[in-house]
């Protein structure tokens, strides 16, 4: 600290001035070399101002709080930082009036306001890059986002820009279109307007294997070309059949028939069937063929695996293999389609067993004329 010592005035001969004058020279001298702040220091405030090429700093510190300022006047900079009663400023300003940069941060007791071109953070759980993109890891409790996307677990749940959101497999629409889909079209959900009321309603749109096209449920109803299965029951809507059991149904029930149709009803559809103008190519059974298909046949009695009740019938390979190798084949071997078994026409054995009894009643006729004549 530079302190000056005053001397008592000059009095008696020149050189005696000379040496007063020399001597205070000195004193001040060595002072002002010696400066500190505590030199420009008063009962009211402390400053310090400091201005060298280019550059200025200034120091204030009074009852209003401190004042501290950095400038450059040849790359147009200025930094500040002030503390005031209750408020902290801090500002860092480059370029001139017209097209300065700013950022600037002021806290006081109530929020932190933070004005800036570009904000950047660094931490272990929370980033900001200059392209205002946020890596973060936490929960986010009761905020709200405007703006921007979100992006969670590389695309498991993605909010775009447009409010669409992407959930796993999912896409939920924000224009108005109401969608709720699955990313390979299998699934839908969408609000149909009914052209009654004027009124939305879900409508729901599933995606079977290719060959059972869509299934679409709206307004109570299921509608689209698609087959509905069961473990005994299948229904093909586009074709207008079901299976029940062993019991096939020339409409599905929501086609306008129910399942709770008599056996006396399905009987008059199967004779309704046998309609001459409903039939062509008509040939005559070969009584010799009939025959002997019939006693190449193997009947057996078995279990079925699935309940294990007993039946008996015959197995739907051997007859088809039997047809091949007599080279005789009627419409008795089917193949299911939705279990891919086959199964056996024993209605077609009828017409069968009908021309074997001819045939053996013919030769019973034969055999009595030969014996009369004998």
């Amino acid at each position: 600290m530079a302190i000056y010592k005053e001397n008592n005035g000059p009095t008696g001969t020149l050189q005696e001035i000379k040496s007063y004058l020399f001597q205070n020279n000195e004193l001040l001298r060595y002072m002002f070399s010696n400066l500190d702040p505590e030199d420009n220091y008063s009962v009211d405030a402390l400053q310090k101002y400091i201005e060298r090429d280019q550059k200025i700093a200034q120091l204030v510190f009074d009852v209003n709080g401190l004042n501290i300022s950095l400038g450059n006047l040849e790359i147009k900079t200025e930094t500040t930082f002030k503390i005031m009663d209750g408020q902290i400023q801090m500002k860092v300003s480059k370029g001139d009036v017209t097209d300065q940069l700013n950022s600037e941060l002021l806290i006081d007791e109530k929020m932190i306001k933070l004005t800036t071109g570009h904000f950047l953070i660094t931490a272990k759980n929370f980033t900001v890059d200059a392209a205002g993109n946020a890596t973060f890891s936490g929960t986010i409790r009761g905020a709200t986002i405007i703006g921007g996307s979100i992006n969670i677990g590389d695309g498991i749940f993605e909010v775009d820009t447009d409010g669409s959101v992407q959930l796993g497999d999912f896409y939920v629409s924000a224009n108005a279109s109401n969608i709720f889909a699955s990313n390979d079209g299998n699934f839908k959900l969408t609000m149909k307007k009914n052209s009654g009321d004027g009124k939305y309603y879900p409508q729901l749109e599933m995606n079977g294997l290719s060959s059972r096209g869509t299934m679409t449920f709206y307004n109570g109803q299921i509608t689209g070309a698609y087959c509905i299965s069961a473990d005994y029951f299948d229904g093909d809507v586009a074709n207008k059949s079901s299976y029940f059991y062993d019991i096939y149904l020339g409409k599905s029930w929501w086609g306008g028939d129910g399942v709770t149709e008599t056996v006396q009803t399905l009987w008059e559809r199967v004779d309704d069937l046998s309609d001459q103008s409903a039939k062509e190519n008509i040939y005559d059974i070969d009584q010799d063929e009939a025959l002997k298909f019939l006693l190449g046949t193997r009947p057996v009695t078995f279990q079925y695996k699935k309940d294990g009740q007993w039946s008996a019938g015959m197995i739907a390979q051997e007859v088809d293999a039997l047809q091949d190798q007599l080279e005789i084949y009627y419409p008795l071997v089917g193949l299911e389609t939705r279990s891919g078994k086959y199964r056996i026409e024993y209605k077609n054995f009828i017409p069968l067993l009908i021309s074997s009894v001819k045939n053996l009643q013919q030769q019973i006729e034969e055999m009595k004329g030969e014996a009369y004549v004998s």
